[in-house]
């Protein structure tokens, strides 16, 4: 019959094209099949497939744990998986991060946790060895356990479990508090327990009593006290005698009770007691951080290795890395235990049970948070004084004379006055210069002497010739015998040996100095124990030790600014919070001028023991200290490492791959978001920042001296120790102590440099060093101005805003941007031709100064105090050579003067008779040309006046000397000379006569002609000089650097009288002063100063008594002064007065254009009064000059003002300040007074002329002159109050008003008010002076004998008005021929930076300080060795003993206690104010001088239960600003006292910083490079720097971004794996519209990113360019990732990147989003799921985008598996019709062979096998044994397939054949009721599994085939039709 027959050559199912044209050899459906074939053969064999097995495992599983991620490592033919436990427990895992939250009323799930059944969870890694076919943990991590409690209560309250009853372990006063221990039995989890576990406590079902719900208790009710959860903490795991294993916790729970619970809404009071009777059913959890944190929902699919590491991430933790072998040491075989650290390098083994953390497992590493502390030991010259005669012997040639000490005598001597130490040491040279002396040692010396025996206090007897007794000598204290070695001729001494001439003495270092032309910085990195570098510390601040201030101008350099460092000692290297997996330390140098960082040494545990501490040898990490020996240092390290500020290893990132031995991860997350603790909003961070006195225990205060500016500064020595655990922890060491050395003043201290602005900033850091940009506000900047340069100063700050929660630190930072700038010292000052003063400079200074340079004046000569004025100098010229004015020597040829007796009068050098000579020719002000004979000039001289050539010529009379002027003629006939002037004489220098009024000139007048000679000086040689203004500052503190003969010059002069008013206060009645006791001429309200009330009151005169100057007229009468201008009555004058008379109002500063300015004397405030003279306040003298009749009149330009009805009445329209503009252009009536006003200014001097005393005054220039305006007779408010009056009678029909009050003979209406009150008799300008010396002293000012305030000088009105006083404003000038000395104390000018720019660059400027204080950070926040002071009484400071920290721990209640040496002084520091009852501030000053704070509040004592009595009284609760967190309290049983603090956030304390930028000498300099050095090292801003941003610092998710790390490299032991800078290019972003990265496939020598829709080819470690055809060629470049470029089609991977699998270069996924399937080859993209399947993927993927989509290949038989599961992550779906899950397509058949019914959790091959995974187990397939069965569950196979030959043609068919293997055979049975056989056969006796036919179909009838029948090979049988 014919034969329709069918093979499956191709082996793939098609399910796409019609029934009709599926092509022979495929087939519709199949499940479970493999199809055999041979090439060239037309015969495909079907087989069902073979099963898989379940590998053998040390432990099983948890039930329910699922696998979320694979890897199989060829190269060591290991599999490793991730298991992760059932998503329970998650609520209580996120409670123990903060076990005290208060979360209450909160129950677990019974269908997580039956309270009846003790189990845990745990996330377990496993792994798997193909080659000796083991299995096991590589790390397991369990992170929650429940344990039930039994009813049975044992001993000490103690909780039994499980029912073992016997045992109980007790562990007692255990660090200071009480533990139970809570027994368990072997059966119980008890191994699964920590150290570390919090313990949660719940309440099951059954005990009514106990419940927190009204009576019935739910399963899983926690237990709370006082609304927070009860909890406590496994401190210990240990084993009682009876070997049964206890849980110990760190607090008892015998007194834990629920006081106040809430329960779903509901609070509720109970006395439930927690281990009184425990009911059946009641758990506890324990629980800790998941390490893990693997998600049964979360696949993981960025894993690698890389030779021993396991590294991997899952997109919702901290990308992490495993070090394989170390991590299988560390866990037990059994998986019960969480995986211990492994640290061979630090002898940390499993026996150390050291859980491992988080921060040894994440690819990112912790860094240091502390720099090193720095111990320095400097040592000056010792010194001391001596009182010695240095005489030997007998001079032979005067009789009874000694002559002086020869080399080599030996002497004893007794010391004294010991500085710096107290004792000299053997074998050193000291050095001796008398006292007297104006040189300084040790460069100068009298004598040199060897020390060769301390004698002090030693009795020596010397035998005396006979019969004489034995002389017998005690030494006293400080007695040495020395050897000179050297004596100068000039050493003074006492021939006869009667007198001892005092010396001092200094000794002579030998030493040699660390670093002495260096300012160096230390720090130190950690590495890890697999080959990691931590970043650096943060740096130390500069190690730098000034000297005494030394800098004069011979040397031309600071002598100070060298490194005076001995001996330098590094300290808490090994800090506490240092990782257990660091494995060295590298100690860090960098000099303070250069970018490089070299390392000094490294550090490892076990290296050689050679520090002494007491008796025992410790090596450097175990002592926690290294020295520095030798300023030579090592290698460098690398220098991207300086631009490392934190590692920017993603947060979380989903993809991950290798390549070029570099990690790459895409689409992660980085940066946070700023969203503070409680509410969870954004906060923007704010900053508070001041300046403050640097404290330090090192400073020695001066009592009564108010401010740190003053200080001493004092070195500390240790005693060899520090204030680490490895001194306080020997029991061989006493607690460390200080040993002060103090130091004389004017040593160099760090401090911040004046004349600049800061701003602070900070940023915070996660645990793991991740950092924010600088966060900085207007707040937190702060000037220090000039006024500070001789202190101390630090910044200090409080961070105002809450820190995010992820905050775990925060770090400040300091901006200041200034350029650099120089000291400069001054030699020499000149006085310049034109007033100026030119400066000489050693030429060595000459290119810190330019021609636009500004000097700023910081030191005077010979003192050592600060110019606290600005003095700033614009350089006017610079000349490197002397001047030629300075060159030229003005030398005296001709002096003529009449003589003593005046037998020859000077008037008889000008001429023979009064009318000779014309008044034109004589010397006078105003001309300059004059006569005088020549015979008398050449009789009183012998000299011919025109044949000496003299050029300059000045006159005095007395010490008072007139300007030089020069001689532009001489003419000469045989009478007389006619000299010619340069100019005129001055007007001011009418003082050359006695009588102004007849010209009569002084007696004592002398004239001196100069002749000008060029002399170049030795003192001119290497200097340059600088000209600059030469102002009365200059004058003031450069001249006293002229030791010369001085004389004085007159700068200007101007008369003055004294104005006082009897009624003023100190003045006494009747007294008349000068210009006194002025008669009131008008009558009461006529002119009388009158106060008005606002309200319009009455009269209120101060006083008329007619004793003061109240009136108008009574000021006309001042200001006519007698009648100066000799016409009537009232003709004033605008005059300077000596002001101590009244005022009515005082004109105020600023804007006045208020109507009633308080300010301004108004009608609601009389401010009127009196001038004060001349007075002192405190200290200070002062004097207030005014000038009075300020012209012109106010209004003069407008009239009366307000005479509009309409119209008000406002200051601003009388208001015309230009009026008080004295000396001004602004006010041109008096402009001409520019002379007097320039010349008050501070440092002007000025002397009263005739003086007898010749006393002279200067303007003290520490207090400000005042100007003020004064009223004299009328305010403002009598103005206003009599317009008010007169404009409410305006009206407009009748616009004048009242005309009586608008003009009345009274003179009290408006206008009359007005011209009064704008008149110019009505103002005066007065000035109130500081001067230096009191005025109205006995030693003060006399004018003929007088006081220039006695009223006998001139005792009547007229006699004083036509006999003003005189003052004249005078300068020193030197006599030509002395010579101008260098002061060895010289000037000091500061050259100002030129302007900066503005970078916005911050360096780091601090530590790692704690946002809250835990056992943990507390050393962060007050380190060991802190020094307790308070800023209210600093003087504390220098008790003895001092208080410090000694170490941090938690009491028995869990609270944080800080311990110290000796017991709070309370009362002696000032903590309490005994009236407010409240505590100060306590601040603790670190040991690198910075300083953090706690405050306390006053606690009145209770009775507390856990103490069993009340505080002591002095107890106090300690607050960090705003929450109250601790007690302090005295422990008699302690040897210390505490300070008992809560965990609290400290990040608004304020803090002080020790970053520093300059070293203060306290005389005003300041310094900041090596010996003020142009060019030298400078003392740099900082290592580390950081910036703001412009945009909002937010958590960001890159999702289409890569970052890559260093590279690691295991032949040369780099592993750069941690490293991600951020100022390298490690970053790159592909475009956008790709969608987001999923996985990272490395390919030979490309990064493949698949993306969400597309997929790229990213060029690694190369890239590539295009040529014009658009081809690529590749390059060799430095880029890690170079071009990027995608493959042709719109695919990409969705977001199943579960999905892919490789195979060699092959890789597969899915793209769910358009439902296919692709396989990525050198051919590109290929969808293969159009093999036949399209539409079926289409259907199962593009409708199901929500599943997980599982791909893996299966290596032997090549084939790729996509498995489908849902997304509930439990269960597995078929997706298609009655289909299973997996699907596989074959490469060799191209397309999709079958269906199978395993499920798989994850899947991979190696090494040629395939293992799938399920339930955590993993699984080998294709083994021998039951075929299709998988996972233990058998399913049988099939196949679909068409007979579609002819399809047009209708076909009947009979039969059904097929060639193969054993058909199914049905066991014949009995019939049911006839127990017939009939149908029995021989075939049938036994029934087989085989083949089978269930349907077959057409398109008119349905069959099957139940049985076939074995023919000749074949298998047939007849079709039965299916009933219709």
């Amino acid at each position: 019959m014919p034969e329709i027959k069918n093979n499956f050559i191709q082996a793939k199912m098609n399910k796409d094209l019609d029934e009709r044209l599926v092509p022979n050899g495929e087939y519709r459906n199949a499940v479970n099949i493999q199809v055999s074939t041979s090439d060239g053969s037309d015969v495909g064999a079907i087989e069902n497939i073979k099963g898989n097995q379940q590998l053998k495992i040390t432990t099983d599983p948890i039930a329910g744990s699922r696998c979320v991620g694979t890897i199989a490592d060829e190269s060591k033919n290991v599999i490793y998986w991730f298991n992760s436990s059932p998503s329970s427990g998650e609520v209580v895992y996120n409670l123990q991060d903060d076990p005290h939250s208060g979360i209450v009323g909160w129950s677990l799930p019974d269908s997580h946790i039956s309270a009846n059944v003790n189990t845990w969870w745990q996330d377990i890694i496993y792994q798997h060895n193909s080659f000796n076919d083991t299995t096991l943990p590589v790390f397991v991590d369990n992170f929650m356990v429940k344990v039930k409690f039994d009813s049975t209560v044992a001993t000490y309250n103690g909780i039994n479990i499980n029912n073992v009853s016997s045992g109980i372990f007790n562990m007692t006063n255990n660090k200071h508090y009480y533990t139970l221990d809570y027994e368990v039995s072997p059966s119980s989890p008890i191994e699964q327990i920590s150290v570390g576990m919090i313990a949660y406590f719940f309440v099951g079902t059954g005990h009514a009593n106990n419940t927190l719900n009204g009576g019935v208790a739910s399963t899983g009710d926690m237990c709370f006290n006082n609304g927070a959860a009860i909890t406590r903490t496994v401190v210990a795991v240990d084993v009682d005698a009876n070997g049964n294993t206890c849980v110990i916790f760190d607090k008892d729970l015998s007194d834990e009770h629920i006081s106040k619970s809430v329960h779903n809404g509901i609070s509720y009071s109970t006395n439930f007691l927690m281990v009184s009777g425990l009911p059946n059913a009641n758990y506890m959890l324990f629980t800790k951080k998941r390490l893990l944190n693997f998600d049964t929902c979360n696949v993981i699919t960025g894993i690698n290795t890389l030779y021993d590491f396991l590294i991997w991430t899952d997109n919702d933790a901290e990308p992490k890395k495993l070090h394989v072998p170390r991590s299988i040491l560390g866990t037990n075989p059994n998986g019960l235990k969480s995986t211990r650290l492994i640290v061979p390098e630090r002898g940390i083994t499993t026996a150390n049970d050291i859980l491992v953390k988080e921060e040894n497992i994440s690819v990112i590493k912790k860094y240091p948070k502390n720099k090193p502390l720095i111990e320095e030991k400097i040592e000056f010259a010792l010194t001391a004084t001596a009182d010695f005669n240095f005489v030997n012997q007998v001079d032979p040639i005067i009789p009874g004379n000694q002559l002086l000490s020869e080399a080599g005598d030996i002497i004893n001597i007794q010391f004294d006055n010991f500085i710096g130490g107290n004792n000299f040491i053997i074998g050193e040279e000291i050095r001796f210069l008398e006292t007297s002396s104006l040189l300084t040692l040790p460069d100068n010396y009298s004598v040199r002497c060897k020390v060769l025996e301390n004698i002090s206090n030693i009795t020596l007897t010397f035998p005396q010739p006979f019969p004489q007794p034995s002389l017998t000598i005690t030494y006293g204290p400080n007695t040495y015998k020395l050897e000179i070695l050297s004596v100068s001729p000039n050493t003074v001494f006492d021939p006869l040996g009667l007198v001892k001439e005092n010396f001092n003495v200094q000794r002579i270092l030998d030493t040699q100095s660390l670093f002495e032309k260096n300012m160096a910085r230390f720090g130190y990195r950690w590495r890890y124990q697999d080959g990691e570098y931590s970043t650096f510390s943060p740096f130390s601040d500069i190690i730098f030790e000034p000297g005494k201030f030394n800098y004069d101008s011979k040397k031309a350099y600071n002598k100070a600014m060298q490194n005076h460092l001995i001996r330098l000692t590094l300290r808490n290297i090994v800090a506490n919070d240092m990782p257990d997996d660091v494995v060295q330390v590298d100690i860090l140098y960098v000099d303070s001028n250069s970018p490089n960082v070299y390392v000094v040494d490294k550090l490892r545990y076990n290296d050689y023991a050679h520090v002494s501490i007491g008796t025992q040898m410790y090596n450097h990490w175990k002592s926690n200290q290294y020295e520095i020996k030798s300023d030579i240092i090592f290698a460098s390290v690398p220098e991207n490492q300086s631009f490392r500020s934190w590692d920017n290893v993603p947060r979380k990132a989903l993809a991950q791959e290798i390549t070029g031995n570099r990690l790459v991860y895409g689409n992660y997350l980085q940066n946070y978001t700023l969203r503070n603790n409680y509410e969870g909003l954004y906060e923007k961070p704010v900053l508070e920042t001041s300046l403050d006195d640097r404290w330090s225990p090192f400073l020695v205060l001066n009592p009564g001296q108010g401010s740190l500016t003053t200080t001493i500064k004092k070195r500390v020595l240790y005693n060899d120790t520090y204030f680490d655990e490895q001194a306080l922890n020997n029991p061989e060491l006493d607690y460390p102590f200080l040993e002060p050395e103090p130091l004389e003043n004017l040593f160099g201290n760090p401090s911040l440099k004046s004349n600049r602005k800061y701003q602070l900033g900070f940023t915070y850091l996660d645990e793991y060093g991740r950092e924010t940009p600088v966060f900085s506000n207007s707040e937190a900047t702060v000037d220090v101005t000039k006024k500070h340069a001789d202190g101390y100063t630090l910044l200090a700050s409080k961070i105002v805003s809450t820190p995010p929660s992820w905050a775990k630190d925060f770090r400040m930072y300091v901006k200041e941007t200034s350029n650099e700038y120089y000291n400069v010292v001054m030699d020499r000052v000149y006085r310049a031709e034109d007033g100026n003063l030119w400066l000489s400079f050693p030429s060595s200074e000459r290119n810190k100064i330019q021609e636009d340079t500004f000097l700023i004046l910081k030191k005077p000569a010979d003192s050592d105090t600060l110019v606290e004025e600005e003095g700033k100098y614009k350089v006017v010229s610079i000349e490197n050579e002397v001047p030629d004015y300075l060159k030229r020597k003005q030398k005296l040829v001709v002096k003529a003067a009449g003589d003593a007796t005046l037998t020859v009068p000077i008037t008889h050098i000008f001429t023979t008779g009064p009318s000779s000579t014309p008044l034109d020719t004589l010397l006078s002000p105003g001309n300059k040309i004059f006569k005088i004979e020549s015979t008398r000039l050449s009789e009183e001289t012998a000299i011919q006046l025109q044949d000496t050539g003299v050029t300059v010529f000045d006159f005095k009379v007395g010490s008072q000397y007139s300007r030089k002027y020069n001689i532009v003629n001489i003419t000469v006939d045989a009478s007389e000379y006619t000299i010619t002037l340069g100019k005129n004489i001055h007007s001011s220098e009418d003082w050359m006569y006695s009588d102004a009024t007849t010209s009569t000139y002084d007696d004592e007048l002398e004239l001196s002609f100069y002749k000008e000679l060029i002399d170049v000086k030795p003192e001119f040689f290497g200097k340059f000089f600088v000209k600059i203004e030469g102002d009365g500052l200059a004058s003031q503190y450069l001249n006293t650097n002229v030791d010369a003969d001085t004389f004085y010059g007159v700068n200007g002069s101007f008369n003055f009288f004294y104005v006082s008013d009897t009624d003023a206060p100190g003045v006494s009645v009747g007294t008349a002063n000068l210009q006194n006791d002025l008669t009131n001429t008008s009558s009461s309200g006529n002119g009388e100063w009158d106060y008005y009330q606002s309200s319009g009151g009455t009269v209120n005169n101060p006083g008329d008594s007619n004793d003061s100057t109240d009136g108008q007229l009574d000021w006309l009468n001042v200001f006519d002064f007698g009648g100066l201008q000799g016409n009537a009555q009232y003709a004033p004058l605008s005059q300077w007065f000596i002001d101590e008379a009244f005022y009515a109002g005082v004109h105020p500063t600023g804007n006045h254009n208020g109507p009633n300015n308080p300010n301004h004397v108004s009608a609601t405030n009389g401010n009127y009064g009196y001038g004060k003279g001349i007075y002192n306040s405190g200290a200070q003298n002062y004097i207030e000059l005014s000038f009075g009749q300020l012209e012109p009149e106010s209004g003069t330009a407008s009239g009366l003002i307000g005479v509009a009805p309409s119209q008000t009445i406002n200051y601003a329209d009388f208001n015309e300040a230009f009026i008080w503009e004295v000396g001004s252009s602004q006010n041109p009536v008096h402009a001409s007074q520019n002379s007097v006003t320039k010349n008050l200014i501070p440092g002007s001097q000025f002397r009263f002329v005739g003086d007898q005393n010749g006393t002279i005054y200067t303007i003290s220039d520490n207090v400000s002159i005042e100007k003020i305006r004064r009223y004299n007779h009328t305010q403002w408010g009598e103005v206003q109050y009599r317009f008010n009056q007169w404009h409410a009678t305006v009206t407009n029909a009748n616009p004048g008003g009242d005309p009586t009050l608008l003009q009345n003979g009274a003179g009290n209406g408006y206008e009359d008010v007005w011209t009064r009150f704008a008149a110019a008799d009505n103002r005066r300008l007065t000035y109130v002076i500081p001067v230096d010396k009191d005025i109205n002293s006995s030693s003060g000012t006399l004018i003929g004998g007088d006081s220039v305030t006695d009223p006998n000088k001139a005792n009547s009105a007229a006699n004083v008005a036509t006999q003003p006083q005189t003052i004249q404003f005078i300068e020193q000038r030197k006599d030509e021929d002395a010579d101008v000395i260098s002061s060895s104390n010289p000037v000091i000018f500061e050259t100002e930076p030129k302007e900066a720019i503005d970078l916005d660059i911050f360096y780091q400027a601090s530590d790692s300080y704690p946002t809250k204080l835990t056992i943990e950070t507390a050393e962060q926040w007050i380190p060991l060795g802190s020094v307790v002071v308070c800023k209210s009484h600093p003087y504390v400071v220098s008790a003895t003993p001092v208080t410090f920290v000694t170490g941090w721990e938690l009491n028995n209640f869990g609270e944080l206690m800080l311990k110290f040496n000796i017991p709070l002084d309370v009362n002696g520091m000032g903590l309490i104010d005994t009236e407010t009852q409240q505590t100060l501030t306590l601040r603790f000053v670190r040991p690198d001088n910075s300083f953090t704070t706690l405050r306390g509040d006053w606690v009145n004592p209770v009775n507390v239960p856990q103490f069993g009595s009340a505080f002591p009284a002095n107890s106090l609760s300690i607050s960090n600003q705003t929450q109250a967190v601790t007690t302090l309290f005295s422990v008699n049983s302690w040897k210390e006292t505490a300070f008992q603090i809560n965990s609290a956030s400290v990040v608004s304390n304020k803090i002080g910083i020790s970053w520093f930028n300059t070293f203060s000498y306290g005389n005003g300099v300041e310094s900041d490079r090596i010996r003020d050095l142009f060019n030298e090292k400078k003392l740099s801003k900082g290592v580390k720097v950081s910036t703001t941003i412009d945009e909002p610092y937010e958590e960001e998710r890159r999702s289409s971004g890569l970052i890559y790390s260093g590279i690691y490299n295991s032949i040369s032991g780099v592993n750069n794996l941690n490293q991600f800078i951020q100022a390298e290019k490690i970053t790159k972003d592909l475009n956008p519209t790709y969608g987001s990265i999923q996985k990272l496939f490395s390919r030979e020598t490309d990064l493949i990113s698949f993306c969400e829709d597309r997929v790229i080819r990213i060029s690694a470690n190369k890239d590539a360019i295009f040529n014009a055809d658009g081809n690529p060629q590749l390059i060799a470049t430095n880029n890690v990732l170079g071009q990027t470029m995608p493959f042709s089609g719109d695919f990409g991977i969705s977001t199943n990147p579960e999905s892919f699998a490789k195979e060699s270069y092959r890789a597969y996924f899915t793209d769910a989003k358009n439902g296919t399937v692709l396989r990525l080859s050198k051919d590109g993209l290929t969808p293969i799921s159009d093999y036949g399947m399209k539409d079926y993927f289409i259907k199962t993927l593009k409708d199901n985008n929500d599943y997980k989509i599982i791909g893996s290949f299966d290596d032997k038989k090549n084939l790729y598996n996509l498995s489908i599961n849902k997304s509930d992550c439990n269960s597995l779906v078929i997706s298609y019709g009655d289909q299973k899950s997996t699907v596989s397509y074959s490469e060799k058949n191209r397309g999709w062979e079958t269906f199978k019914s395993f499920e798989p959790e994850q899947g991979l091959s190696l090494s040629g096998e395939y293992y799938t995974f399920k339930q955590g187990y993993l699984h080998k397939h294709h083994v021998d044994g039951d075929r299709n069965t998988f996972y233990g569950n058998y399913s049988p196979s099939s196949v679909t397939f068409l007979f579609n030959a002819s399809p047009s043609t209708i076909k009947s068919f009979n039969t059904l054949n097929y060639e193969g293997t054993q058909a199914s055979v049905i066991e014949e049975t009995a019939h049911p009721i006839t127990q017939s056989n009939s149908n029995r056969g021989f075939y049938n006796l036994t029934g087989q599994y085989g083949w089978l036919c269930t349907d077959i179909k057409t398109d008119k009838q349905d069959g099957d085939v139940n049985e076939f029948i074995e023919k000749e090979g074949k298998w047939f049988n007849y079709i039965k039709g299916k009933k219709l």
